[in-house]
């Protein structure tokens, strides 16, 4: 986990408990996990610089996407690097940090989450936070479909603000949202979302999501607070 504001990440076991801190010389902003168990880091506030966090605990450049900033990050099954970067472009690199090609389809790109079947899901918005729009991306670096808002109840979101978005091994897209203090689902062939937590969870202000090898949905709060929910 990153911890906002703190200079270091912490490894936390099953049951929540720290269990290793690793010291960084910079503010760390999205994680993602390659398929070598190695940990690539953007910076917190907008930076080129791209780190990485090898198994023996050493932290190194993985990347400088000068004069891009990199936001979003995320690692899909062809081991291909896709982040974003506040601007309309959508960079793609190799596991060597170099760039293969990028995407663009306009609006200011924030959160990224590569899927299983290949696709790649961003969200986009005014002032690279309200979140306007989540967009799926297919394996061509064509628009496949968008959702705008619409939840299953029959009400419509008028504006959202998304720090983070996450899927599971079935496609699932997690979307914690810090302006209505819920966090809802998107599932794979449906348009619309589902709430699966909100305040009367206990939920308030949540803005980081990932889904762990188990399977169980971890959701940080603004106030420290983290939840793990299981479906």
């Amino acid at each position: 986990m990153s911890v906002f504001q703190s200079i270091e990440l912490i490894k936390v076991n099953k049951e929540g408990k720290v269990t290793e801190s690793v010291k960084l010389d910079f503010n760390p902003g999205c994680l993602t996990v390659t398929s070598t168990e190695e940990l690539l880091i953007t910076c917190y506030g907008g930076s080129p610089l791209i780190n990485k966090l090898s198994k023996d605990r050493r932290v190194t450049r993985f990347t400088d996407i000068i004069p891009l900033k990199a936001c979003g990050i995320s690692v899909n099954d062809s081991d291909e690097v896709f982040v974003t970067t506040a601007t309309t472009t959508i960079q793609v690199l190799n596991m060597s940090g170099d760039r293969i090609r990028q995407i663009s389809h306009g609006g200011g790109w924030r959160s990224i989450v590569c899927l299983a079947t290949g696709n790649t899901v961003v969200s986009t918005g005014y002032s690279n936070i309200y979140c306007e729009e989540m967009i799926v991306i297919n394996k061509t670096d064509q628009v496949k479909h968008k959702w705008s808002g619409e939840l299953d109840n029959g009400q419509k979101l008028k504006k959202t603000l998304q720090c983070d978005i996450a899927s599971d091994r079935y496609d699932r897209i997690f979307v914690p949202d810090y302006y209505t203090d819920q966090v809802y689902v998107v599932t794979r062939n449906e348009r619309m979302a589902k709430c699966l937590l909100d305040k009367t969870h206990g939920v308030t202000h949540p803005l980081a999501v990932c889904v762990d090898m188990c399977g169980q949905v971890w959701i940080g709060c603004e106030n420290g607070t983290v939840y793990v929910m299981q479906l």
